[in-house]
């Protein structure tokens, strides 16, 4: 008799036992979903708050870089110079805001916004982003790494000042769903690797077609081009390290395809983990569940 009640009373325990373990663990697979989205929360109201501290000094820097290239692409349709005088004659040393250090193609994206109005400037690049960020369903781990991307100061600045970063990371977006934009990377040769998504399909060939013909269109300037890039006495390739910081912003659109349904086949989704059931308990065992 003493022997069945330990056995009785064992039972039980173990029963218990696995009822607490299996209502434990579900809310604890939900933890690190809410973390992430306090996380997110607190990035995007670190935004808003930080640039409010400062809103002055953001109103008197806000489109400064759009100001510029929209300036050279009116100066190229009045006087059909794109490269400033002493660049061609040079030695010099490139200034920010001055000297142009992009490669005639700059002119497809500069030459419309010198009659447009500025804030398509901001909301064609942005609304792209956007649209890719969201239509990809990103899991739950992505929303904080993408928030704190756009948290940085240098992602912060590229919106501000309208740099041409945002239209890079833009072309990444549409290079990740359609091959054919990411040969558009090339605008800005500091950006040159993330051109190569996508090498593989033949829409990648076919946007590079196309790029290579409409640089065909403005051949003399290339020309003017790589004088203006060997009389530059500052760092090379020009721009590069002022615009490694930029690839920060350019990674957020790569972590939103990662992570979202929009990756090709064959790459994994890094959102799964397997969590005990509640519905089912100890008698069914473990199974599979999504945190996405």
């Amino acid at each position: 008799m003493f022997g069945t009640t330990i056995a009785r009373h064992g039972s039980a325990l173990h029963s218990r036992f696995l009822r607490r373990g299996t209502a434990a663990h579900v809310p604890f697979g939900d933890r690190p979903r809410l973390i992430a989205y306090a996380v997110t929360l607190g990035a995007v109201l670190g935004i808003v708050a930080s640039n409010l501290t400062i809103l002055p000094e953001v109103l008197n820097q806000w489109g400064e870089d759009y100001r510029f290239f929209a300036g050279v692409g009116r100066r190229w349709l009045e006087t059909g110079a794109f490269y400033n005088a002493h660049q061609l004659a040079g030695p010099y040393e490139a200034r920010s805001a001055v000297d142009v250090v992009y490669p005639p193609l700059a002119l497809y994206l500069f030459v419309p916004f010198a009659i447009l109005p500025a804030f398509l400037w901001w909301v064609i690049p942005l609304g792209t982003i956007v649209w890719h960020v969201w239509s990809s369903r990103p899991a739950w781990w992505a929303w904080p790494m993408m928030a704190l991307i756009v948290l940085a100061p240098r992602s912060q600045s590229i919106i501000i000042w309208g740099n041409t970063g945002m239209w890079i990371c833009a072309f990444i977006a549409l290079g990740l769903r359609s091959a054919w934009a990411s040969p558009l990377m090339l605008l800005k040769p500091t950006f040159a690797p993330f051109a190569l998504i996508g090498i593989h399909r033949r829409a990648w060939w076919r946007g590079l077609a196309l790029l290579i013909v409409a640089s065909l269109a403005l051949l003399p300037l290339w020309f003017d081009y790589l004088s203006a890039m060997r009389n530059n006495i500052g760092d090379w390739p020009p721009g590069f390290v002022y615009s490694l910081p930029d690839y920060l912003l350019a990674a957020l659109p790569i972590v939103a395809w990662w992570a979202g349904a929009g990756r090709p086949s064959g790459f994994p989704r890094l959102g799964r983990f397997r969590v005990p059931s509640r519905s089912r308990g100890a008698a069914s065992g473990e199974s599979e569940g999504t945190l996405d």
